[in-house]
């Protein structure tokens, strides 16, 4: 193409129009920086500084000798390093606002090298020794570096076109050439200038004055509930209430929760005025929640124990762990528990069970007034467990016999006494129940019983003492009134085992007999040792 433009024309017009076209050529493409090292910006580390050899930073050469770091400051990326034989030893390793380098001792020079500011390369003041640090200033050509103070004032936010950079004192921060907003924050303070970064090489100084701009502040005090977040100009400040000042002006205020979507509310601050704002609650996240129920009718709920809750229809829930107390008379409390998602509608069931006043698992105890040939009073205590019935029993005779009297072998009277019966017994059963209120355990027992004399006539005390054992056959029927209170009748049967002598003679003489019919009535005290209130 080159050569059917200039191939008619005379060799000095041809040169002409060739000397052109490469001008045009070469402003038209783009001109890149040159970077370079700020001039009297290396400085070496004193040799009491560890930084090179502690473990997280420590790099072997091949010399097995410790490595030396260059700290390069520097914004940009992209870099590649060499140092010939002497490195770079491993990646580098880009920090905010700088690079570390590590090369071998006696490195005589770093080459730096980036694909849009060219290359430079850097030949070392003094010699590189192994273990040490060092840093310098890299400069790609476009701007400067700037040191920056605030008057009077340490640790003043700093904020460079509208990005927050550091606190002062700012140290080897490099700005780009051209005009920059520089402002400084601090407390009340302010200080807002235009700075002119010009171009050049060599550390610029800059000093913000500060400015007291208490008369535009006013008192603020936000308030939000318990564990509500306040974020004030995106930074978390507070939770609950806070307390500070802030310049007049508009400002928007966000709450957060867990589980809830954020809640912003506009406040206007006056200067020199207590303001003081009721923030809006952060919405929680919800989902549905629906319950049927066994029995379906009368079943009354309590969110999180508390909060009455409806679930004849779906329900919207917040989201997360939610416990519900259902109730319903006649019917344990039932306690369930469900984790309601965001968005999800949740359909669940839950069974009530009902009341039972016969207890499968109580302790029980009690007394009553036992019916028989002697009657007495009996005491009693008991394990129900799973419905199998053990008890103990004591009779205390509080009935006496007809007087027995005794006499000796030639017929002269010795004695009359009558006669009381104690004794203990066990018995084990099964609880039936027929009714909720009314049941019936089958029993079967052992018995023995002991005869107590009274002396009414003489001073002998013959029988008193005498013993039978009885086995027992009956049941025990049970009315509760109300709940924990058993009224029960006990008629039972004994067939007599064994008996003293004296005991069936006393028997035969008193008017009553070993064992025979009986019947037994009383309270009982129950104490539940089932569950009450279940889970699910």
């Amino acid at each position: 193409m080159l050569h059917s433009m200039f191939k008619t024309l005379s060799p000095r017009a041809f040169f002409g129009r060739f000397a052109l076209a490469m001008t045009a050529l070469m402003l038209a493409l783009p001109v890149s920086a040159q970077m370079f090292v700020e001039e009297n910006s290396f400085r070496a580390y004193p040799v009491t500084n560890t930084m090179a050899s502690q473990k997280e930073n420590k790099r072997i050469d091949n010399n097995a000798k410790i490595c030396a770091i260059v700290r390069i400051y520097t914004i940009e990326k992209n870099f590649e390093f060499d140092a010939g034989d002497f490195g770079p030893y491993g990646n580098p390793e880009y920090k905010t606002g700088e690079v570390w380098v590590w090369i071998s001792e006696e490195a005589p020079y770093l080459e730096i090298s980036h694909p849009e500011f060219g290359k430079c390369s850097y030949k070392f003041p003094e010699e590189i020794e192994a273990g040490r640090t060092y840093e310098l200033k890299l400069n790609p050509g476009n701007g400067r570096y700037v040191n920056i103070t605030a008057s009077g004032v340490a640790r003043a936010e700093v904020i460079i076109d509208g990005e927050t950079v550091g606190q002062t004192p700012l140290n080897n921060f490099f700005l780009r050439y051209g005009s920059r907003r520089i402002q400084a924050r601090y407390n009340r303070f302010l200080a807002d200038t235009l700075f002119n970064v010009p171009s050049g090489s060599g550390t610029m100084f800059m000093d913000l004055r500060m400015v007291d701009q208490s008369q535009f502040f006013g008192k603020v005090r936000l308030n939000a509930e318990r564990q509500t977040d306040i974020y004030v100009q995106g930074k978390k400040v507070a939770t609950g209430i806070w307390d500070n000042e802030l310049r007049e002006g508009s400002y928007d205020i966000v709450t957060k929760k867990a589980n809830c979507s954020d809640a912003v509310t506009t406040i206007n601050v006056k200067a020199g005025q207590a303001n003081s704002f009721k923030l809006r609650e952060p919405v929680p996240h919800t989902g549905r929640l629906q319950v049927i129920t066994k029995p379906a009718t009368r079943v009354t709920a309590l969110l999180d124990g508390r909060t009455p809750i409806d679930f004849t229809q779906p329900q919207a829930l917040p989201v997360g762990p939610r416990s519900i107390l259902f109730q319903r008379k006649g019917y344990h409390e039932l306690e369930h528990q469900v984790n309601i998602i965001k968005d999800k509608l949740i359909v669940d069931s839950v069974t009530l069970e009902k009341i039972s006043f016969l207890k499968s698992k109580a302790f029980y105890f009690g007394g009553g007034y036992s019916l028989g040939s002697l009657p007495g009073l009996e005491a009693t205590a008991g394990f129900i467990w799973q419905n199998h019935d053990l008890s103990f029993s004591y009779l205390i005779g509080m009935g006496a016999s007809n007087n027995v009297y005794w006499y000796n072998a030639a017929g002269e009277l010795q004695s009359g006494l009558n006669y009381k019966m104690n004794g203990w017994s066990i018995r084990y059963g099964y609880q039936l129940g027929l009714l909720a209120r009314i049941g019936v355990t089958p029993q079967i027992g052992f018995m023995q019983q002991q005869l107590t004399g009274s002396v009414v006539e003489g001073t002998g005390k013959y029988g008193d003492g005498a013993k039978a054992s009885i086995l027992t056959v009956g049941a025990k029927i049970v009315v509760a009134p109300f709940n924990y209170c058993y009224l029960f009748v006990k008629p039972e049967y004994g067939l007599a085992m064994s008996k003293d002598e004296a005991f069936e003679v006393v028997a035969d003489k008193g008017d009553f007999t070993v064992g025979g019919f009986t019947v037994s009535a009383g309270v009982h005290i129950i104490f539940d040792l089932g569950k009450k209130k279940s889970k699910k």
